[in-house]
């Protein structure tokens, strides 16, 4: 294909098809900026799936999206975040929401009336999330265990409820339940079964439901996969193009068509798995115009074992790389297998299962996070990556592409693989990372490291030797002299001791993170002692547990006092069809707001210049203290907060303002062209500091009984004796 067809098949737009819930849904003018929640709430009415933080951080706009692979053609269900995927980028899948499985004036689905039975849902937001979530599994796996239902939510937040009630309503459909399935005359006595009279068929059926069936009213069929996208392969085959609003996503299917469209798209954002670059673009933190999408591309979504190792495609998942990891053969050397196990490992830090449900190991790569879980493994185990460009490809070591590039801007090139090579006979690897304070899974880590040595054949000096850290510079970095310094030596307590203070004296950072680093380095000394059977006791980190929380009901010698009751919406709300505020239709004069928060922790406002915002087109006006007509204050007792900050900001977020636009997308870019001037005041950190600054929450409260301190210590009687 030449430059002249990628140019006749850009010249016409094509129309968006999916299919939601059994509905096949077209549309020929889909904005690519859209976001497949935006597109179920607002234009298919479909309120089920909820925003909440709009970042893939909580789940309560989990969908299941099933699709067919381009290249094994099999077919897959995932859960995924949708406030996180391009519209465009679901041409030719079925998304299935909380609306296809029951309602309350139909049929509630197992999962439905398990979630209710064990008062699952308090305020119920998080809860049409959570029942998609465990139905994507068991889709995927009939009978899990309560270590696989525990890692499915593992990218879910409930803020009220407690995950005691919930994980015990899932755990009835694990392997360890106890289910008698359906053996019983009437339900089991914890519930998990169904009256006999109900037959088979009505619990499952897994016949195929009109494609014409308006979407949320299957009460009594299982949605099965629509057949034409199985059998129609022009959907993975074909190229598309869809384009409005001044975007452009393109979704080729060849490498080949990719690498010409980026020799003529050279500013266009490559986008695989959406999470980092794609979601700038979706947020408008780019004045990019076009996208192309590589999640097509046969050549960039294979695995395969060549004689180098492993070469995985740019377009890969990371929850599909897992799972070819996961079935590597058994009898495979022993090199091959450790590191297989320190990659999985680490691999299941990368995010929840919804965020690896789309993301890949090339994105992860041009993302360039300092911060990433996963590079700093990938740089000891000395993993390359292939470019490929119209004029052919290019290998480069994985330290090598992100030291010498902006990883994230380069024109004409793209990164189609990455080679993981095979490890070194006697070779040892391990990934450490300490994640700030939050949850494992999702939160940034404060230090990471990957850690490998290798010895010379049947004997205990070391041939090789790297300690790869990152979250120090912008880019991981190797210590040559450690490894240096390690080679031809003894493996012992010496060597570590030594490699400790030469890194201390390499590296410049904080003594915090110089510790940490030295815990990675004793934990990576006693595993390998462990692993090659030494004297030295070992040190096993341990794995993931079951949640031991536990939620006590039953009947009570009180009657109605402390015994359990269904919630009264929990039906609503685990159908979603309870309705929330952002539920409600909106009025057609209505208006949206987005608010201008403060990027300072400590500051004095100089001024606030909105004169970019207010020219934006369909933007109202800008509301801040001076539009307060009484007091600008608020708070339950004390008055003593301001609702908008009139001369001071005292945290990063603190409301400034607020932009009123029509619609809710315009007054988000227009609060990012509102300009505010600081003056940066000291920070204050100590009760000390506090003091000499004058700093109190006022108004101060004092207790007065009697006389002064002052004159009360004036007429005591050590006062007396004094004089």
């Amino acid at each position: 294909m030449d430059m002249a067809d990628v140019k006749t098949l850009a010249s016409c737009d094509d129309e968006l098809t999916f299919y939601v819930n059994g509905r096949k849904v077209r549309d020929r003018r889909v904005d690519p900026k859209i976001t497949l929640l935006s597109y179920l709430r607002d234009k298919l009415n479909l309120k089920g799936a909820k925003l909440s933080c709009g970042e893939g951080g909580c789940g309560s706009c989990t969908v299941m999206l099933s699709r067919v692979h381009p290249v094994t053609k099999e077919i897959s269900h995932d859960c995924v975040y949708a406030c996180l995927v391009p519209i465009c980028s679901i041409h030719g899948m079925a998304v299935t929401t909380i609306e296809g499985l029951g309602s309350v004036r139909g049929r509630l689905h197992p999962i439905q009336e398990s979630l209710i039975r064990y008062h699952g849902t308090q305020c119920g937001f998080c809860t049409p999330g959570m029942v998609m979530t465990m139905y994507t599994l068991l889709r995927n796996n009939p009978a899990p265990t309560k270590e696989e239902i525990e890692m499915s939510l593992e990218g879910m937040i409930c803020r009220c409820t407690g995950y005691a009630p919930i994980l015990n309503g899932f755990y009835s459909f694990s392997q360890a339940s106890g289910c008698c399935g359906g053996s019983a005359d009437k339900a089991c006595r914890r519930g998990q079964c169904y009256d006999k009279e109900r037959t088979t068929e009505e619990n499952v059926n897994t016949s195929e439901i009109d494609v014409d069936t308006p979407a949320g009213v299957n009460n009594k069929q299982e949605l099965i996969f629509p057949p034409e996208l199985l059998v129609d392969d022009s959907y993975n085959t074909h190229f598309w193009k869809f384009s409005a609003n001044g975007m452009t996503w393109f979704r080729p299917s060849s490498l080949e068509k990719l690498l010409q469209l980026r020799l003529e798209n050279p500013d266009a954002v490559i986008v695989a798995g959406y999470n980092d670059i794609g979601f700038d673009v979706l947020l408008n933190d780019t004045d990019n115009s076009n996208m192309i999408s590589v999640s097509h591309v046969q050549e960039m979504n294979t695995i395969s074992e060549t004689s180098q190792g492993l070469a995985i495609g740019g377009a890969v998942t990371l929850s599909r790389l897992m799972a070819y990891l996961q079935n590597v053969p058994q009898n495979v050397p022993e090199e091959n297998e450790r590191l297989i196990r320190a990659l999985l490992e680490t691999l299941r830090t990368v995010g929840g299962i919804h965020t690896r449900n789309t993301a890949t190991l090339c994105g992860h790569i041009v993302s360039a996070s300092r911060l990433s879980d996963v590079i700093p493994l990938l740089i000891a185990a000395r993993c390359h990556v292939i470019i490929a460009a119209a004029k052919g490809e290019k290998k480069e070591t994985l330290l090598d592409f992100l030291n010498s590039r902006d990883t994230k801007i380069k024109n004409r090139e793209v990164l189609v693989r990455v080679m993981l090579p095979k490890p070194a006979k006697g070779q040892y690897i391990h990934g450490y990372h300490t994640n700030t304070p939050h949850r494992r899974d999702t939160s940034d880590d404060v230090i990471n490291t990957g850690i490998t040595v290798t010895f010379k054949h049947g004997t205990n000096f070391v041939q090789d030797f790297a300690v790869c850290c990152g979250g120090i510079m912008e880019t991981p970095v190797i210590c040559d002299s450690v490894s240096t310094m390690a080679k031809e030596r003894t493996w012992n307590g010496d060597l570590i001791q030594d490699i400790l203070v030469e890194l201390e004296t390499w590296l410049d950072m904080s003594a915090c993170k110089i510790s940490l680093l030295k815990g990675f380095l004793c934990k990576f000394y006693l595993a390998v002692n462990e692993e090659r059977k030494c004297d030295i006791k070992g040190c096993t980190i341990p794995g993931r547990f079951l949640s031991p929380g536990s939620q006590m009901s039953g009947e009570t010698p009180y009657g109605q006092v402390g015994s359990p009751f269904e919630h009264v919406s929990s039906k609503q709300q685990a159908t979603g069809e309870a309705v929330f505020i952002d539920d409600i239709p909106p009025r057609s004069d209505e208006l949206a707001v987005c608010l201008v928060t403060s990027k300072k922790a400590h500051a004095r406002i100089i001024s606030i210049d909105a004169t970019e915002a207010l020219a934006l087109e369909g933007v109202v006006c800008l509301v801040d203290a001076r539009d307060i007509p009484g007091q600008n204050r608020l708070s339950c007792l004390y008055q003593d907060e301001e609702i908008f900050a009139a001369n001071e900001v005292y945290c990063v977020g603190q409301v400034i303002a607020a932009v009123v636009a029509e619609t809710k997308e315009i007054a988000s870019r227009a609060v990012k062209l509102v300009k505010i001037d600081y003056e940066e005041l000291v920070a204050i950190f100590t009760v000390e500091e506090a003091i000499e600054n004058d700093s109190f929450i006022r108004p101060l409260h004092e207790m007065h009984h009697g006389p002064s301190l002052e004159e009360g210590f004036a007429s005591s009687e050590m006062s007396s004796r004094e004089k």
